[in-house]
């Protein structure tokens, strides 16, 4: 059970199973969750909330709370694998942003830097579908040009550029959206074009 004993809203949040074989061989699974992949703004966790995370699935007690007055389970958590054969298992936070910019724990995988790529990466990609738009050309070319970027290793492990990650990643969900509808691209496009400033990042007792 994680709960948010501060005063201000948990923003982002990444935590880590370390799961070890019978074979001793060790490895690590990380899930992240954010603020700022969709337009409503939602706490991770609020002020004094509480969240179950197990390993295949994490529910908020607000949530639980709102079924017991007979409410919906729409947004109840993600949902894994299950639990492979293993000799232990050790639950590990590893990065925690605040709605005011304050970071805390160790981010073996540059988490924090990646959060701050996205903007730079959606208001790129927007642009150049704007462009090939006034200019009454064709944006897959484009778009498949980001897609065959070089790029180096898996950001859940923090290899590689984020910035790039992120350019390829918008630039996929904007193909997906033109294999739509109308509504459904220019609404992609207007998040893409509205992706959220996040705050000046800053760890206890330094600088804000």
């Amino acid at each position: 059970m994680v709960e948010n004993r501060s005063k201000k809203d948990i923003t982002a949040l990444r935590y880590c199973w370390h799961v070890k074989d019978e074979d001793e061989c060790e490895k690590r699974h990380t899930v992240s969750m954010d603020s700022y992949m969709v337009d409503v703004f939602r706490a991770v966790l609020a002020p004094s909330d509480r969240k179950l995370i197990s390993w295949s699935r994490t529910v908020d007690e607000s949530l639980l709370e709102h079924v017991l007055r007979g409410g919906g389970t729409m947004g109840g958590g993600n949902l894994r694998q299950s639990l492979p054969a293993m000799k232990s298992l050790q639950f590990e936070i590893d990065f925690v942003l605040f709605v005011d910019g304050e970071i805390a724990g160790k981010d073996r995988d540059h988490y924090a830097e990646e959060l701050h790529c996205r903007k730079p990466a959606a208001e790129f990609v927007a642009k150049q579908i704007r462009l090939a738009e006034r200019e009454r050309r064709d944006v897959t070319p484009v778009l498949s040009a980001f897609a065959a970027m070089p790029h180096a290793g898996n950001r859940r492990h923090g290899q590689g550029d984020p910035l790039v990650h992120w350019i390829q990643r918008y630039a996929r969900n904007y193909s997906h959206a033109l294999l739509g509808n109308f509504p459904t691209s220019e609404a992609s496009l207007h998040h893409l074009e509205n992706c959220p400033v996040l705050p000046k990042f800053y760890r206890r007792g330094s600088a804000a």
